[in-house]
């Protein structure tokens, strides 16, 4: 089924795999769908409704309990993002736990998108 496997990997339909997606792109294409939920569905059901799609955006990770709990607890967008920042700061790249995801330095302002 190509619609379950759209759901948390769009890049499935140009044909790139999920693991060579570069984090920017995944950290775009996340707040880009956070800031339509939001719009649509307001701020607070927007945000729930999303943790499901961050989950599965997020699944080729391996996110710490802890973590995973917190971000998917969320119930404010600040709080969100802040995590949300935090984990692709930190998470190593799939199948390649020796590389951060983003240099020191060259992460965008959460700001910019909201």
């Amino acid at each position: 089924m190509i619609a379950r496997a759209a759901i948390g990997n769009p890049w499935i339909f140009s044909r790139l795999d999920r693991v060579d997606v570069p984090v920017d792109l995944l950290r775009r294409t996340m707040l880009d769908h956070l800031s339509r939920m939001l719009s649509f569905y307001g701020p607070q059901r927007g945000l729930v409704l999303f943790r499901k799609y961050a989950a599965r955006y997020l699944s080729p990770y391996r996110l710490e309990g802890p973590i995973r709990q917190a971000l998917m607890t969320s119930s404010r967008q600040a709080d969100f993002l802040a995590i949300l920042d935090q984990v692709l700061h930190t998470m190593p790249i799939p199948n390649n736990p020796e590389l951060s995801l983003y240099p020191t330095g060259s992460f965008p302002d959460n700001q910019a998108a909201f």
